[in-house]
């Protein structure tokens, strides 16, 4: 939707997309590569300019067929003995997920371990684990009946995500457009994509 409106206002304006981690992104705003990230779960420090874009919720899923756990709630002695596909540490997903383990003292080695969420999605489908995914993307898999969301008794996880830039950085009109169009994106995902299950 963003993008999408974005090129229909300003055809003529270049538009380069990366898709990074936290680091990366933030070392390409302060090398000037770009202009305008949108980064989940970022830490902001005096350089840079956050405003809050969205919040969602983390669940973890695995495959609605999986023979490793049979029940939705799970506690902390379950996670001893489950397999876990994860995110590269320093992703968000793994980051949060991490404290997570951290708050419950486990310490969790991963079956799989992935820079590439999708990778961890075909993992988690054909049954090797479980993985951590954001809301937005999770939602289409449980409606589907392809995954089960998995509860931590007593523990939730989420993520907010922001827009950043550079303090000091001017900003213009298609500044302020490419923002209202993610947000206005975010508003309709909120407004349309509710759980079924």
């Amino acid at each position: 939707y963003a993008v999408e409106h974005f090129k229909i206002k300003y055809p003529e304006t270049p538009l380069k997309i990366y898709s990074e981690n936290v680091q990366q992104i933030q070392q390409r705003l302060l090398n000037g590569e770009i202009d305008i990230a949108f980064i989940e779960g970022f830490e902001s420090n005096q350089g840079f300019n956050t405003e809050v874009l969205s919040e969602y919720s983390l669940f973890l899923v695995c495959s609605s067929h999986n023979e490793f756990v049979t029940k939705e709630r799970i506690n902390r002695d379950d996670l001893l003995n489950l397999p876990f596909l994860l995110r590269e540490k320093g992703s968000t997903l793994r980051d949060c997920f991490d404290e997570l383990t951290h708050e419950l003292k486990v310490d969790i080695s991963p079956v799989l371990e992935s820079i590439n969420t999708e990778v961890l999605i075909k993992a988690a489908k054909a049954g090797m684990g479980i993985t951590v995914l954001p809301e937005p993307l999770a939602i289409q898999y449980l409606n589907d009946g392809i995954f089960k969301h998995l509860y931590i008794e007593g523990h939730k996880m989420s993520t907010v995500n922001y827009v950043v830039t550079l303090k000091g950085k001017a900003g213009n009109r298609r500044y302020i457009d490419i923002i209202d169009y993610f947000k206005k994106a975010e508003g309709q995902y909120a407004s349309f994509n509710q759980i079924k299950v």
